[in-house]
């Protein structure tokens, strides 16, 4: 259990996604709605109107089933950070950020809208249930009485939640269609700011490598080690080099000539430092036994890899102005790849999670 200042932060995760989970759906069918395709058909939202069934009606049966998955496995959920964070630790905290980031983005997308627009009724649904079975009063006055009261309940839970459904299927087209519009508009630059996280997590990895040689070879020449290996300032490092690397990528993007050919060169250079390490560390680990993040070096490399193919492509057909989409040339981004990618290493880290919720004890941890 991880606290601060007597708060245990794993149980404060639970209560802040409780909290985040409307206003994700809130942002969400804003940002569809941006152009106002959306529109209502149903007599009943649109006396209503567009706002409150928008922005909170929507929203609001939208999170009713994430609110009781969160209520009925907080405890679960709580310790499965616990889990994750064991059965991790020999994986760098700076790959366990790379896949974060691109599981939230995956989720944020995709993953999360299509799955809560099939089971929000279903939330609804264990709740009308659990306040049957849980009704003596029904129960001791026979079959024919709880028959009755469960479909009142039952009807009464229910209806509102199936007439949005109707509402919102209504509008299934125009809501994905919109949403894979702004996955392909904003895939760039999603793809670029992880080449950008990679770029200062491999150099942090090169840092590491150089630390943990001294140590090595410290033990191997005196019995000892004298050299500690300082990870909260090649952290801190990483951070500084990240900041960096944003403002050169931003800069990049607003068309500076000079400012793209300094981004190609850092994207090239830490491909080339990605490779290296991998071998690196696939030499290491078969001489010491000891399980390196080869699988984080592999995705590096996939990534930098997808990235350096395309700025090369795009700069020798159509020069170094057509790097970004505020180009007239859109081609150098090959969509369908990067998605695969990010999909990819979204089920990394999604699974890890499943897993662990799975594995993780419904007790209390105190």
């Amino acid at each position: 259990m991880a606290e601060w200042r007597g708060i245990d932060l794993f149980r404060l995760a639970v209560v802040i996604l409780f909290i985040i989970i409307p206003i994700y759906f809130v942002l969400l069918i804003y940002f569809v709605n941006l152009k106002g395709d959306l529109v209502l058909s149903l007599t009943l939202f649109q006396d209503l109107g567009k706002e409150i069934t928008y922005f909170f009606i929507f929203p609001l049966v939208f999170s009713f089933t994430w609110w009781i998955f969160l209520y009925f496995l907080r405890n679960k959920i709580a310790n499965s950070f616990s889990i994750i964070r064991e059965e991790t630790s020999p994986i760098p905290t700076r790959w366990l950020i790379f896949y974060g980031v691109n599981a939230l983005i995956m989720l944020g997308f995709f993953i999360i809208p299509l799955i809560s627009s099939i089971i929000s009724i279903f939330g609804f649904f264990i709740l009308a249930w659990q306040i049957v079975v849980r009704s003596d009063w029904a129960f001791e006055r026979g079959k024919a009485t709880v028959a009755c009261y469960g479909l009142i309940i039952f009807g009464l839970f229910l209806t509102f939640p199936i007439l949005v459904q109707i509402e919102f299927w209504g509008d299934y087209t125009v809501f994905w269609n919109r949403l894979w519009e702004s996955w392909q508009t904003y895939i760039p630059y999603l793809f670029s700011l992880s080449v950008v996280i990679i770029n200062a997590l491999t150099i942090g990895s090169l840092l590491f490598l150089i630390f943990t040689g001294a140590s090595e070879f410290e033990r191997g020449l005196f019995g000892t080690s004298y050299e500690r290996i300082p990870r909260r300032t090649i952290i801190f490092f990483e951070l500084v080099l990240f900041v960096i690397f944003i403002l050169i990528w931003w800069q990049s993007i607003m068309k500076n000539t000079i400012f793209s050919w300094i981004y190609l060169v850092i994207s090239l250079f830490c491909l080339f430092l990605a490779v290296l390490l991998f071998f690196i560390s696939l030499i290491k680990s078969r001489r010491t036994g000891i399980r390196t993040s080869i699988l984080g070096y592999i995705y590096a490399m996939l990534f930098m890899g997808i990235e350096g193919y395309r700025i090369t492509t795009v700069v020798l057909n159509y020069g170094i102005d057509a790097l970004f989409p505020s180009s007239a040339v859109g081609s150098g981004y090959p969509t369908e790849l990067m998605t695969t990618i990010i999909l990819i290493a979204s089920i990394i880290f999604i699974a890890v999670f499943l897993i662990a919720v799975i594995r993780a004890p419904e007790e209390r941890s105190y």
